[in-house]
């Protein structure tokens, strides 16, 4: 009995001392980072310098800046994914270290498939880091290009003496300071007691963001293919950590598809966040309806032994249910399936099953849902209208009593099934990305300074998937799934707009929380079941 702990106690440091080294490691990258972004803002600012007319206004330095942005583009992209493959690749083989399976063999799929390479890993993360690079380098160049315009503005603005005379600054002398704001960035400035300087700020930014991205898209990857794949924060143990990530790392080893405390899926928490999130695999679990039993797996401590069951060495044809037998037993059974079908899994086969929606200003009193003809080239169009309840209100266009049939159906089921959501069809729901602050003010961490209220944007209930999403107009440019490949929890919310935010997003009073959101494996946000 003594020695599953001492087995666990080893594994335990086994995957403390492949962490740490892989810390090791990358801390020296963030240290040969640093040195070229410092380089790059030094070229940037004499770059734009030379793009400055010798007397310019604000339409001049935009004009300059365009310019300076494009020619350097591509200096800046290079800079950012050599730096940023480089901290995947070292993170992706700490990860191998620390799990008691290595990658190449968690790679192999448990069910019928093709045999995935370990490489494949690496080339998932580096079309990442290619994918996003463009988006990086715009939110660094926005940073640089306010800081300059605030010294062009200062400059202009001019300079109050004490005879009450205002002093205002030559452009050369403005030219100065913009040169030397340059290499300040190189410079120490304010911030995380672990940070030198702004060049430092992004080189650990950047490097960590790739590196704990990597690793996520690879434990997610294996839990695909059957893992069970655990994660927990890791912090750097010193007195610099903040209360956030001390709280993170307090949560001990969660699901891989959990959030921390915080809302992140994982590290960095902020800006010259030095986290990152340890990694080990569970127990296995199945997920393509072939038999449990089909694998024999061992284990002793965490080293895990994997062997084909010789009982379906013939094949699993005379074990197997067809599979759409298969899919109505669990239809019938399974909740979380019900949960997510489509609706017209769920009903019984129409011609016609049409397709529904929520309606949000109707010029009818009362209705909440409309279904309408699926196929206009199939069947001549028709439309029927429901209250919040499914009751029919009223119908028109060419709807036949064979479609009102199924359309009936199918809005009771989706009134019900939008009931089970907790959502009241007939109020705004919004969604949010991170937590409702407690003083229900959002802060703008372009500026720094805090919102009238909690930001948020406009959430739509799509009644065919059972699933949420955000609605036009919303004030979110850009993928959603890029703030949560960032580690941003979605949340499910309620409230009274009282404005708009910075971004052009909603800003609610009140906000109350309606439920954690999850995206699912169909890629629709539905509300987390507990």
């Amino acid at each position: 009995m003594l020695l599953i702990p001492f087995l666990e106690a080893t594994a335990e440091y086994q995957r403390l001392k492949a962490f740490r080294q892989g810390e090791i490691t990358m801390i020296s990258l963030e240290e040969s980072m640093a040195k070229d972004v410092a380089r790059f803002f030094r070229h940037q600012g004499s770059v734009l310098l030379e793009y400055l007319p010798e007397e310019f206004d604000e339409q001049d330095f935009s004009r300059a800046w365009d310019r300076t942005q494009l020619e350097t583009y591509l200096e800046f992209r290079d800079l950012l994914l050599k730096h940023k493959r480089r901290a995947a690749y070292t993170c992706l083989r700490a990860l191998e270290n620390e799990l008691s399976v290595p990658l190449e063999e968690a790679a192999k799929p448990r069910t019928i498939g093709t045999k995935i390479s370990f490489d494949d890993f690496d080339e998932e993360a580096y079309k990442h880091i290619e994918q996003y690079a463009g988006a990086r380098i715009s939110q660094i160049d926005d940073t640089t290009k306010k800081d300059i315009r605030e010294i062009i503005a200062k400059g202009f603005k001019g300079e109050l003496q004490p005879d009450g005379t205002t002093k205002y600054k030559t452009h050369q002398q403005i030219a100065k300071d913009i040169k030397d704001k340059f290499k300040e960035f190189g410079d120490p400035v304010k911030g995380p007691s672990h940070i030198r300087n702004r060049a430092h700020l992004v080189a650990v930014t950047e490097l960590r963001e790739a590196g704990e991205t990597s690793k996520q898209l690879a434990r997610n990857r294996m839990e695909e293919r059957g893992w069970q794949m655990l994660k927990r924060w890791m912090n750097m143990g010193d007195d610099r950590v903040s209360d956030g990530c001390i709280e993170n790392g307090n949560a001990g080893w969660i699901d891989n598809r959990e959030a921390f405390p915080s809302g992140h899926q994982f590290p960095p928490r902020f800006p010259g966040c030095r986290c990152g999130a340890g990694s080990k695999v569970g127990d296995r679990k199945e997920k393509s309806g072939l038999p449990d039993d089909r694998w024999i797996v061992t284990r002793q401590g965490d080293k895990v032994v994997v062997k084909p069951n010789p009982k379906y060495a013939n094949g699993y044809d005379n074990i197997i249910p067809n599979k759409s037998d298969k899919l109505s037993t669990e239809l019938s059974k399974n909740d979380d399936l019900k949960f997510s079908a489509n609706l017209n899994d769920l009903l019984p086969a129409s011609s016609d099953p049409g397709i529904m929606r929520v309606m949000r200003n109707s010029s009818t009193p009362g209705v909440s849902f409309r279904v309408s003809t699926s196929s206009t080239e199939k069947f001549a169009y028709g439309w029927a209208d429901y209250n919040k309840e499914g009751d029919l209100l009223k119908y028109g266009g060419g709807a036949t009593d064979e479609q009102l049939m199924a359309w009936n159906a199918k809005a009771k089921l989706g009134a019900n099934r939008c009931k089970e959501n907790g959502v009241d069809i007939s109020e705004d729901i919004y969604i949010r990305y991170g937590r409702i602050p407690k003083d229900g003010k959002s802060k703008n961490y372009a500026t720094g300074e805090y919102e009238k209220g909690t930001s948020a944007y406009i959430g739509e209930y799509v009644p065919e998937t059972n699933s949420f999403k955000i609605g036009e107009g919303s004030g979110l440019d850009g993928n959603s799934l890029l703030l949560e490949l960032g580690g941003k929890t979605p949340y499910l919310i309620r409230g009274v707009k009282i404005g708009i935010g910075s971004d052009g997003e909603p800003l609610l009073k009140d906000a109350e929380l309606i439920g954690t959101l999850k995206r699912w494996a169909d890629g629709n946000l539905r509300l987390k079941r507990h």
